[in-house]
């Protein structure tokens, strides 16, 4: 008894404080991925809806767009999943439930991986059709081709998310270090699995996404100086009073036609690509430094909740989205412009 080790009487206090502490901070991970889930769903939803009522919507890029739109929003649909498994008690998890936070961690990784090319899919269409000719353009954009490119940005992510975990490398399912659906850090090859996955998925396409819209501003840009030294150019740059009356002057005579709806669509997804980068630069850095795993997973979770962004910033902001929201949600149906469907024409059929 006399050699008996005394505790401090904190002790026990400070262990169920640091507990609650991180209960805490569990319990309003979870909370936030439930409002995204639920933003992010009605959010996509109505891009996916808007696309398939109105025809006034149906542009090549707007069919990236709606790519974008359904990859959020199946995202959308696992992040209950790991609200879930961020509240669980770990002696709850048995192999079906670490079975289903492998398959959803997987699943989270590829439509991820989706968006990141259907982002990049989007700059290079606003480059080509911007930057070059109306025969190239609708070279590279016929129905085959287009197939291609969407077939692409659903299948590539395959290559780094799945193929090697058939090889060993990493292992997905409920990690106990993060409390929460993830890849496994007691995984010899976890770092390596990480590393692959955004090393592959994340550097080239961002780049290439980056140059299409530097490019785009340069195109712009010489095209303005070009008027500057033109002495009959002059009065022209007059009427050049924003960037969007500048786009559509520099590419009215050998381009595409250019439609408001499109020319907004290139300056707001300038905006949806920085916020991307802004979501997914915590993660970035966290992998670099192979931070600690809570600060993983705080960051992992906010590269999730960029699901339900894309939505407010593309979809809200646009002038034609935004009116067939608008008559979505106040059941306007027959008021939709230009609407897809019979049943919904009576009231623009004099217009045409």
């Amino acid at each position: 008894m006399e050699n008996e080790t005394v505790l401090p009487d904190n002790f026990n206090t400070s262990l169920s404080t640091a507990e609650e502490i991180s209960q805490s901070l569990r319990t309003a991970d979870a909370t936030i991925l439930a409002v995204a889930s639920i933003v992010g769903l009605l959010g996509n939803s109505l891009v996916f809806i808007s696309f398939c009522l109105s025809r006034k919507i149906r542009s090549k890029t707007n069919i990236f767009v709606v790519n974008l739109s359904v990859a959020d929003f199946l995202t959308c649909c696992f992040l209950p999943v790991i609200a879930w498994s961020l509240l669980v008690e770990t002696d709850q998890i048995d192999s079906k439930m670490d079975t289903m936070c492998g398959f959803t961690t997987a699943a989270v990784q590829q439509l991820s991986g989706c968006s990141v090319l259907t982002l990049t899919a989007i700059a290079i269409n606003r480059y080509i059709l911007i930057t070059k000719t109306l025969p190239t353009y609708k070279m590279v954009y016929d129905h085959k081709y287009m197939l291609i490119w969407l077939t692409v940005t659903w299948l590539f992510p395959f290559l780094p998310g799945i193929v090697p975990l058939l090889f060993g490398v990493g292992h997905l399912g409920f990690d106990k270090d993060l409390h929460a659906c993830g890849a496994k850090t007691d995984n010899a090859n976890s770092h390596l699995y990480d590393f692959i996955f955004v090393g592959i998925l994340i550097p080239g396409p961002m780049l290439v996404t980056i140059f299409c819209y530097v490019r785009i501003y340069l195109y712009i840009a010489n095209h303005n100086k070009h008027l500057k030294q033109n002495p009959a150019g002059t009065r022209k740059l007059r009427t050049f009073n924003s960037f969007r009356s500048l786009f559509k002057k520099c590419t009215k005579s050998h381009q595409p036609q250019i439609s408001e709806p499109e020319l907004d669509i290139t300056q707001n997804l300038f905006l949806v690509v920085i916020a991307f980068i802004v979501f997914l630069s915590p993660q970035l850095v966290a992998e670099i430094l192979d931070a600690s795993p809570v600060v993983i997973l705080h960051t992992s979770i906010l590269v999730t909740v960029n699901s339900c962004v894309n939505p407010i910033l593309y979809g809200f902001k646009h002038p034609v989205f935004k009116e067939v929201f608008k008559c979505i949600i106040l059941c306007r149906w027959k008021a939709i412009p230009q609407p897809a469907f019979k049943w919904m024409r009576p009231l623009n059929s004099k217009s045409g």
